[in-house]
């Protein structure tokens, strides 16, 4: 009997035991359902590579629910505790049969250690996987190997019937290999039993601890289908794209904003969203509306308080594929927005925003206290989120409309009280699992007006957050 036969046979023997086995881990799978909940937004179609009974697959709230497993005796179990979802047998090591639809979601929950073939599997599942759909996976960290083996000694888990113990470094460039690219990729759960108080204190604080990271007994990985560089040439096809301008007190900046609007190979319109000015902004953009511009130029005047309310008003009313964000200080140069262009419309990224901390700045653009806010803020956020993020704080950013509308769609999770518009984003793109990406530009000097930041008052916001996101992706 080769190896697959015998782990077919351990799991069709497993079917009797399963809600038994189940009760003796049931604090280690309610971790898992609760950062599931959090990668997974509800109403998402997903599909599930080996789902056993369906039962993290139908936690999720899915809106489309599709489970595949190569044990009979666990579609079964499945098909009759969750008909509103579809079973299927099959083994993934074979190929994948065609999909009638897409999912947003694909999930392997400790999967790869069973596959004697992970980077074959892996192949296969890429050929279903739209260039929006998230491979999300976890595996057994090696160093809990011998704890389990004990742990089946003394019947307190079931044994695992592993074909190999991969490491994250082996996941990754096995991943690499089949065509992934991997978006986060860390650990938790420190401690998959239940004790009061010390359960928590171990997996919601201590696992997120650097050294203590390494041993939480969960790995996982959220990736996305590779996509090899277009070229992108200027034709009716390339993305069209909406910069929105934020102005408050800029009015001598409108007219120079959009002479110096670049083109992109897609058709342009420029929103300015204009905010209680006490210089004749408003009036400014109005007049200069009217004259002749190679692109659409578009106004309104928003009711609520700052910039991110501006930034939310004039993606609301823009109606381009591609969304990007230009402060109307131009501290950062209208010049540079084409490499955001590029980065998105190729697909290698699917959230871009700038960092002015690579190139020189011009005299006075930033005060060294604000140099030291945003450097503490872009490594607060860059521990946070596990994802490198050297500049969180500048006002340049771009991403697809679709994607934005799912952002939208999340917003209530992290609250919606960020009056500058940087975190809603940043947080959103980061909870999305959205590839991320940063793109130096140059930092000038205001040639008019007065900057619009309180550095202590905005700075204490900022902290405020930073705690409240913590909590919600973390603590709760």
């Amino acid at each position: 009997m080769n190896h697959s036969q015998k782990l077919l046979e351990h799991f069709e023997g497993l079917v009797s035991r399963f809600d038994v086995q189940r009760r003796k881990q049931r604090y280690y799978f309610s971790e898992l359902r609760r950062w599931l909940r959090y990668v997974v937004p509800e109403e998402s179609r997903v599909l599930e590579l080996g789902c056993g009974d369906g039962t993290e697959l139908m936690a999720l709230k899915p809106s489309q629910a599709m489970g595949i497993d190569f044990s009979h005796g666990l579609i079964q179990l499945a098909r009759a505790r969750h008909p509103e979802g579809q079973w299927l047998v099959h083994d993934i090591s074979d190929t994948l049969p065609p999909m009638a639809q897409t999912f947003e979601y694909i999930l392997a929950i400790d999967l790869v250690g069973y596959l004697q073939d992970f980077q074959g599997a892996m192949e296969q599942v890429r050929r279903i996987c739209a260039p929006e759909t998230r491979l999300v996976f976890t595996k057994m960290n090696p160093f809990w190997g011998p704890f389990f083996r004990l742990g089946s000694w003394f019947g307190l888990v079931e044994p695992r019937r592993y074909s190999n113990w991969l490491s994250q470094r082996q996941c990754r460039q096995i991943l690499e290999l089949a065509g992934f690219e991997v978006i986060h990729q860390d650990k938790f759960c420190l401690l998959p039993i239940y004790i009061p108080i010390v359960s928590w204190v171990c997996n919601q604080v201590l696992a997120h601890l650097p050294f203590l990271n390494r041993l939480a007994l969960v790995e996982y990985f959220i990736c996305r289908r590779a996509e090899g560089r277009s070229q992108v040439t200027a034709d009716s096809s390339q993305p069209s794209v909406t910069v929105v301008i934020p102005a408050r007190n800029e009015k001598g900046n409108v007219r120079v904003a959009l002479e110096r609007m670049p083109r992109f190979p897609g058709p342009l319109e420029v929103i300015f969203v204009e905010g209680h000015s006490q210089d004749g902004t408003w009036e400014e953009i109005q007049k200069l509306s009217q004259e002749h511009w190679p692109f659409s130029v578009l106004t309104y005047q928003q009711t609520g308080r700052g910039k991110g309310d501006a930034v939310r008003l004039g993606f609301e009313k823009a109606t381009h594929d591609l969304l990007m964000i230009l402060d109307a200080d131009l501290t950062v140069m209208p010049e540079e927005l084409p490499r955001f262009y590029q980065l998105l419309a190729d697909r290698r990224a699917e959230y871009v925003q700038g960092t002015r901390l690579v190139y020189p700045m011009e005299g006075e653009a930033m005060r060294p206290l604000n140099w030291i806010g945003n450097k503490i803020f872009s490594a607060t956020l860059t521990f946070l989120l596990k994802q490198e993020l050297s500049d969180t704080l500048c006002g340049t950013k771009c991403l697809w409309r679709d994607t934005y509308k799912k952002l939208v769609r999340q917003r209530v999770y992290f609250g919606d009280f960020d009056p500058f518009g940087d975190f809603d984003l940043i947080f959103g793109a980061s909870k999305l699992s959205l590839k991320m990406a940063e793109i130096p530009v140059h930092y000038k000097s205001r040639t008019y007006g007065e900057t619009q930041i309180h550095r202590f008052r905005d700075g204490f916001l900022l902290l405020r957050m930073c705690w409240f996101a913590a909590r919600k992706m973390y603590f709760l």
